[in-house]
């Protein structure tokens, strides 16, 4: 049970770091935690924020 727990917080570790890349390190931790590497992939076909200035 020891070795799921681990590999279950790398691959969180893993996806805040790859959330890191996109400013989303939250999300990426938590996609990692809950889905693992499935999650990695859903984290970079998500939406992208944009920064637009909203026309006065």
């Amino acid at each position: 049970m020891g070795i799921i727990v681990l590999l279950t917080l790398v691959s969180a570790g893993v996806g805040a770091a790859l959330g890191a890349t996109l400013n989303r390190v939250a999300k990426g931790a938590l996609l990692g935690l809950l889905l693992g590497p499935i999650g990695w992939i859903i984290l970079f076909l998500l939406p992208r924020e944009t920064s637009h200035p909203k026309d006065p």
